[in-house]
């Protein structure tokens, strides 16, 4: 075709009133922006398909914990505590600040803590979880090793 020849449009080329897509097409397209606003809508007012879900779901009931395992966590937190205390008065007796006397203080502490801990522990029998189980490993072990120290000074057993 040549660019300076002018173009002729004969009436079975003209496009009609919808444009070479005919009527069918543009209904489809109205169809198709109307459904995908109105998904949007449902999206945005919080619908997105989930439907009714019901009331929130109650809380998992608070597991009661049995008086004898807890008391157990109390003293082996204590003996803890008695097994720390033993190691700063065991480090002042080895650099010769405190003698004999304030490290048998110190150990008759863990060792009477130790006690109610294997007391507690034996009251708990087969109720004791495995949590507790291993808080009084735990502190069996911390027991032993204050022991095997305090032996090794060569102080009087309280």
């Amino acid at each position: 075709m040549d660019p300076d020849e002018p173009m002729v449009l004969l009436p079975e080329d003209e496009p009609g009133r919808f444009g070479h897509w005919g009527p069918g097409r543009w209904i489809l397209v109205a169809v198709l922006i109307g459904a995908a606003a109105g998904g949007g809508a449902i999206l945005f007012l919080g619908g997105g398909g989930q439907g009714d879900t019901g009331p929130p779901p109650r809380p998992a009931p608070e597991q009661r914990v049995d008086p004898a395992v807890r008391r157990l966590g109390v003293l082996s937190d204590s003996l803890q505590d008695r097994v720390s205390a033993y190691w700063e008065v065991q480090d002042g007796f080895d650099r010769r600040r405190i003698g004999c006397d304030s490290l048998a203080s110190a150990y008759r502490g863990v060792d009477a803590a130790f006690l109610s801990v294997a007391q507690a522990y034996r009251q708990t029998g087969a109720r004791a979880d495995t949590v507790a189980a291993r808080a009084f490993d735990r502190a069996s072990t911390a027991a032993d090793s204050a022991n095997r120290r305090f032996d090794a000074t060569g102080c009087r057993r309280p």
